[in-house]
């Protein structure tokens, strides 16, 4: 009867880590997959509507093809502050999945209230940064961690 239940306890352990171990390689490849889906939805266009793009073929009067997206945005905004097509406005922007945004965003809600209690200007801009003006100089922030250890240093408590 011991000797049973030595096995059994000695299977359990053997199950209780590899289920460790696969919820642990499970998550490295939810946060691939995440990077993965970000990564093709880079360089998405908002504006046009989607059939007027394939109407009629788009002249290349961009000559940029051969940079990155991140090369081409800049270029684009350096020689037009307003991008338009067939009469309406043209935005270059990201695209990031759903849910790692909603979570990205949420990280910031504890520094926002901090700020607004403050009355400081902030917002929240796309994807997911806080944009603070203070004193006249508007800065960025990319993490929760860092804005607030910019309220800390400033109005500490």
């Amino acid at each position: 009867m011991e000797e049973g239940l030595n096995d059994h306890s000695d299977r359990i352990v053997a199950i209780e880590t590899a289920c460790t171990a696969l919820q642990t390689e499970n998550k490295k490849l939810r946060d691939k997959v995440d990077d993965l889906e970000n990564r093709s939805r880079r360089s998405n266009l908002v504006g046009p509507k989607p059939a007027a793009e394939t109407q009629t073929r788009t002249p290349n009067g961009l000559g940029c093809f051969s940079y990155s997206s991140t090369v081409k945005h800049r270029i684009i905004t350096r020689k037009r502050h307003q991008l338009y097509f067939r009469g309406h406005k043209v935005f270059f922007h990201e695209d990031v999945r759903c849910a790692d945004l909603g979570k990205r965003q949420a990280a910031f809600k504890e520094v926002k209230s901090l700020l607004y209690k403050k009355s400081v200007r902030f917002a929240l801009i796309y994807p997911a940064r806080l944009r603070v003006l203070h004193d006249g100089e508007i800065l960025f922030f990319d993490t929760p961690g860092k804005a607030r250890e910019f309220y800390d240093l400033h109005w500490g408590e």
